[in-house]
Formats: structure tokens, sequence, C-alpha cells
């Protein structure tokens, strides 16, 4: 080893200690499992004095490493640990070389490797870029990590971080995330280089944000887009709604469900791996009956309706009912019943909750959107139609005169509406309404799931003919 790669190691090691007792952040299963997930947060984002405050909207709110490690689909099996570095604007911080040699020292010190089989990583932003590098430089935990997760992670580089080398405002680790993508030099290059001449074969899953960031007055930009996320991902590349830092943390409470896109994707990331956590994600299943379906290619869901899913569940969960999961991302086309295991894979549902224009984002022009939205959005129902499942649809469509009466004479034209009388809710949301925002939409959305819910909203009557 050369000198300066001891003494680069010396200086870490003396960090790690002096802050070993912010890096030592066990969450409440720290006794539990064999496996052990490893949480490596972004540039700019520590935490502070709590670290887990690096995966939460707001200081000592709900935060995603205490979510994970009380899921019951992950309790039990997964010892779960924050790891934390200085990272800010202003102040001298180490480059992401010295970082990587600090996560390696920092997870074996706080943790006793050698009693887990499988080592988990999941890392935001310029935390996966480290997380990479530590890959490499540490064959012990090369071998161990049976996977990254990694949510926006500039494996080419950001955009921003470009912008703040070019004006000399960036600090170290921003000018190593700035570099250009053809300098064969650029950190991201190195670190892919080396992943490939090292053969290291770790599956990766990878997700993006889909929104963009407020970085001064008026400017906006996505600070890492999907084809800065895509280099070395292995598996899967996924979007996940919300800007950069957002994505990776909750909002609202958290009930005995979780409302948490990340979190959901991780989950549906660990059941394509191990065969068992299959089994403990069919009982998780089982007990949360109720599905809000994602409509993640739909363009009004993404615009107007951005957030539509997370709001209804914690509308839900502030009814009390807990009971809720989210679909996978729904295709952006429905064949038959080839696309059920994106709803449920071993227990039907008892409830679907949908936006009617989830499929609408195919065709040229709006009639043939509408056109082809019909035919998914019946197609769909059509896999459910022999099944117990009630449907819950909502649109600022039902609002309008005439919005249900289409629905409702579509259904007699593709021959759906006996098996459907009396299995379908339509929810009519006003024009300046959106899901969350306590009006009316959202009183005869709990009106149509909620059983106990107080007093029936005033409904459009044309929009009865499928109340159950």
């Amino acid at each position: 080893m050369s000198f300066r790669s001891l003494m680069v190691l010396f200086a870490a090691s003396i960090a790690l200690l002096a802050n070993s007792s912010g890096n030592a952040q066990p969450t409440d299963s720290q006794a539990r499992g064999t496996k052990l997930i490893v949480f490596v947060h972004g540039i700019h984002n520590s935490g502070g004095a709590k670290p887990a405050d690096a995966w939460a909207r707001t200081p000592g709110g709900p935060n995603w490493p205490s979510i994970l490690a009380k899921d019951p689909v992950f309790s039990g099996v997964f010892k779960v640990y924050i790891h934390q570095y200085k990272t800010d604007r202003y102040n001298d911080n180490f480059d992401i070389g010295s970082l990587s040699l600090e996560m390696i020292q920092s997870i074996k010190f706080n943790n006793d490797i050698s009693k887990f089989s499988d080592i988990y990583i999941i890392a935001h932003s310029m935390g996966g870029v480290i997380s990479r590098q530590a890959m490499i430089d540490d064959r012990i935990l090369r071998f161990k990590t049976k996977a990254l997760f990694l949510f926006a992670t500039p494996m080419n580089g950001s955009r921003l971080a470009a912008i703040g080398r070019a004006t000399g405002l960036g600090r170290i680790q921003t000018m190593q995330l700035g570099q250009s993508r053809d300098d064969p030099d650029a950190i991201f290059n190195r670190i892919k280089r080396e992943w490939f001449q090292k053969v290291i074969t770790i599956p990766s899953y990878c997700a993006y944000e889909t929104e963009k960031t407020k970085v001064w007055w008026r400017f906006t930009d996505k600070i890492v887009p999907r084809d800065s996320v895509e280099p070395l991902c292995s598996h899967d590349v996924r979007p996940v709604r919300g800007s950069h830092t957002e994505i990776v943390q909750p909002i609202g409470e958290i009930g005995n469900g979780i409302s948490f896109e990340a979190h959901n994707l991780l989950k549906e990331w660990f059941q394509s791996m191990l065969p068992e956590f299959k089994e403990a994600a069919a009982a998780d299943e089982a007990n949360s009956r109720i599905v809000i379906a994602n409509c993640n290619g739909n363009f009004a869901y993404r615009g107007p309706y951005g957030r539509a899913h997370t709001e209804i569940s914690r509308v839900l969960h502030a009814r009390g009912i807990h009971n809720t999961r989210y679909s996978t991302p729904l295709s952006q086309v429905w064949i038959d019943n080839n696309s059920l295991a994106e709803i449920y894979k071993a227990s039907e549902p008892t409830h679907v909750v949908i936006h009617f224009s989830c499929f609408e984002n195919q065709g040229d022009n709006n009639a043939r959107k509408r056109a082809n939205r019909d035919a998914s959005f019946f197609g769909f129902l059509r896999s459910f139609s022999n099944s117990k499942t009630r449907f819950v649809v909502y649109s600022r469509a039902f609002d309008r005169p005439g919005g249900c009466a289409y629905f409702n004479d579509a259904m007699k034209r593709v021959g759906l509406r006996e098996a459907y009388a009396g299995r379908i809710s339509l929810v009519g949301y006003g024009k300046d309404e959106i899901p969350g925002d306590g009006g009316q939409g959202d009183a005869q959305l709990l009106w149509a799931l909620d059983a106990s819910a107080e007093g029936r909203p005033n409904l459009p009557r044309e929009c009865f003919a499928f109340r159950s």
C-alpha cells in the first residue's frame, strides 16, 4: 500500500473514531438477523446530529431506515445500519476515494461483519458512487454484498455539479461529480473502468427522479436524470415519483401500510432476488387488501395528480384504514390477463383504487389517447370480471356533466355492466381538487372504501349506477 493510501486510511479512521457515536446508528432491529442493510446518504445531506434525518422529509419525521426496520417483511431478518459521513457545501471534506475507505471502516468498525452472511446497500445520490468505489476497494465487503439499490446515483456525473465546477462554487465532492463525461479520468469513468476490470457482478438495481428540484431563484432541473443513473445498472432502472431528495424521504405519518413509493419498489426488488422474501411478501400482500394503482406512465397522473397514490394512502391512514399497498407501476398498455401480477401475486385484493385515465398515454392526439385509454382500462376491468374485487375509480371527468354517463355507457357497450353491478364506485374530483386536499373528492373516496364513514357526500345522480 502506498504512503498516500496509508495516510488516507489513517485520516478516515481518525474521522470515524471521532464520529463513531454519530455513525453507529443501528435501528430497533440491531440484534436480529444474519443479513445487514446499510443506508448511505447523498451529498450535502448527512442528517446532522441525527443520521436518520437524511432519510426524512422533516427533522425528526418519518424516516426510511425506521420504516424498513419496522416493516414485518424485513424485521427479524435484517439488521439496519445507517452510515454517515461528512459532506457540506462550505467546509473541506474528503474526496470520494477517501469516503470509500471511511465507509468500509465504518461498516466494519460498527458491525462485526463476520456475523453477516449477506450485506445489502441502499444508497442515494453520491452515496451510490461511494458505495461502488467501496466495492472496488475492499474484497471482503465486495464478497459479502449481494445487491446494491441505488437511488438517483450519478454514474455519468451531474449537470448541476458541472455548473458548480464551472463557476468555482463547488467543493471537492461537487467538483468530482461535475467532471466531464468525456474525461477518461473523471471519478465515475474510472469507477466504471475498474468495475469491469475486476469483473464485479454484484446485482445493481437503480431508480431515478421524475421531477425537477428548485436550485435557486427560478432555476429548476433534474439533478440526476435517467441517462446518468443507468451506467452499471445490471437488473432494473425504474422511475420514482418526486424530486432528487424527496424520492428517498417518506411523506406524512406512516401507519401499518407504507405510503412510500421507494420502499415498495425495494420490496419488489427483494422479491425478485430471494425466494424466502417472496413468502414474506405474500403474507404482507394478504394483509394489505386495498391496492392503489400506480399509474406511472400517465401524464395527468404525473402532473396535476402527481402524488395521488401517496396522498390517497395518507387520507386512508388518517381515517384508520391501514390495510393498503401499491401496485407495481402499471404497464402503459393493458394486455388481457398478462399484467395481473402488477396488481397481486397470491391474494386477490378486496378493492382497487385507480385513476380513470391511468392508461391515457398512447396516441398522437387526444381522441386517439382516449380511445387507447378506454381499450386498456376496460381490458383491465375484464381481467377481474370473474373476481370479487371491488373498484373505486376516480377522475375529474366524473365531476363534469356527462362524465359518469360516458363511463356507464362504455361499460354496457363492452359487456361488463352486469359483471360489475354493485362493484364499482365512481369518485369525482373537482376542477381545483387533487387527492389529499381534504375536499369533496376525498370525502367520496372515503365513503367508497370505508363503510363506517359518516354521511354520504353529494354525488352526481348519474354516478349512482355503479354504487354499492
